[in-house]
């Protein structure tokens, strides 16, 4: 576990309901500072006090950190659900072949395989018969061997 969180409560009761107000703005709301402070009709020489204050950057680093535990927290609960939802969409012949087929690849993609990669083979034709030559001896006989046997009942 990471380090034990810290005691928000002191710094809260230190900071009035406006500063707290433009805090959770600015967590829950995703709100920049300037736009909280347009909001609130907070002068820039109020906010720079805030800021310099010692409490109110910390405690919205605080509350940004608790935010974003709570929505992983959500997220995580709703893993599962999501998890079956993908399953049985994958598995039901009734839905069309290209959401099972995405449902399939986000199962997989989630459970760390990779999608497979493209290989592009170029071939290109030998100069000379002495070329060709020179690249089937380097082929092992018996490889070469059944490959010919093949290519006869064919």
């Amino acid at each position: 576990m990471g380090a034990p969180a810290k005691n928000t409560n002191g710094l809260k009761q230190q900071l009035n309901t406006r500063q707290l107000e433009a805090l959770r703005r600015m967590v829950e709301e995703g709100h920049s500072g300037k736009r909280v402070r347009t909001d609130m009709n907070i002068h820039l020489t109020l906010w720079e006090k805030w800021r310099g204050d010692g409490m109110f950057v910390p405690m919205y680093e605080q509350m940004l950190k608790d935010h974003e535990q709570a929505v992983r927290d959500t997220l995580r609960a709703g893993a599962q659900a999501a998890a079956t939802t993908l399953l049985n969409l994958q598995a039901d012949t009734a839905v069309k072949e290209s959401v099972r087929l995405m449902a399939a690849n986000s199962v997989l993609d989630r459970t760390g395989y990779k999608q497979a990669e493209r290989i592009q083979v170029q071939t290109q034709p030998f100069a000379t018969r002495e070329e060709m030559v020179a690249a089937l001896r380097a082929i092992p006989a018996d490889v070469l061997a059944e490959a010919l046997a093949a290519a006869d009942k064919d």
